[in-house]
């Protein structure tokens, strides 16, 4: 009877301990999943935020970089306005002779204060013209004082041919220009609009020079080196270092403002 009980004891503690294991690991099994479960939401949420830092560091650096560029940009957008002005302010100095120096040195100085990226700067200076570079620019001023001597000349010698003449023939046409009513009787609106419909190879040298001095008067020197361009014989000899010196002058003036321009467009921008 003992050993009965004392089976059924046992097999009853057996049981007991069974029991009471299988509420433990069910127990465990729930703090392991919770604990899982908790970690993974730590390790996400930890992930989030690493996220969320890189994306602001990446935000940051690229702000960085770009206010770095934009900086440099107007550096060398302001550097290059103020080069272009200076080039402009040399060509408008040059009043006289001694005062025609080359444009080199300011034209290399625009080429190193643009970026390297602006084409635009490259190719307008490459196209200065030679004689700017190496000689210099008389400024509009000097060209259109040097007109008047230049138009007198022209008068002098309206009957000369190119190729020369006898002193009787050179004297004659000084003794013949004394006596020409100078000034402008008459322009069509065809010539000051510059149409193709103007007529002009009917004009006389006299009449050439007119319309020149008509149009140097008002600042148009592009038109006036037109119609000197029309002279002929010792008119046309006496006349071509003017022709020369206005073209040359009309190029350097035409990239000057467009470097000039295109130097405050770039600033304005930035």
């Amino acid at each position: 009877m003992r050993t009965q009980l004392k089976r059924q004891a046992e097999a009853h503690s057996d049981h007991l301990a069974e029991i009471m294991k299988l509420k433990q690991n069910a127990v465990d099994s729930k703090v392991v999943r919770e604990y899982e479960t908790k970690l993974f939401e730590e390790k996400a949420k930890y992930k989030e935020q690493i996220g969320a830092m890189i994306g602001r560091m990446k935000a940051f650096e690229e702000a960085f970089k770009k206010r770095a560029y934009s900086e440099e940009a107007v550096q060398h957008s302001q550097a290059l306005w103020r080069a272009s002005q200076a080039l402009v302010l040399r060509v408008k100095s040059a009043l006289t002779h001694q005062d025609v120096k080359p444009l080199r040195e300011e034209v290399e100085a625009i080429k190193k204060s643009a970026a390297k990226s602006d084409t635009f700067v490259q190719t307008v200076c490459a196209a200065f013209p030679i004689e700017a570079l190496t000689k210099g620019v008389y400024s509009e001023q000097a060209l259109r004082e040097r007109f008047l001597d230049v138009q007198d000349s022209a008068y002098r010698v309206a009957l000369v041919p190119e190729s020369g003449a006898t002193l009787p023939i050179v004297f004659l046409s000084y003794l013949q220009s004394l006596f020409i009513i100078r000034g402008l009787s008459g322009i069509s609106a065809e010539e000051v609009r510059d149409e193709p419909t103007a007529k002009l190879n009917n004009l006389n040298t006299y009449e050439i020079l007119e319309r020149a001095r008509y149009f140097v008067d008002r600042s148009d020197l592009l038109q006036a080196v037109k119609y000197m361009n029309l002279l002929q014989g010792g008119s046309k000899a006496v006349s071509s270092q003017w022709v020369a010196d206005a073209l040359v002058y009309l190029e350097t003036e035409t990239a000057a403002k467009a470097l000039l321009s295109h130097a405050a467009s770039v600033t304005f921008v930035q």
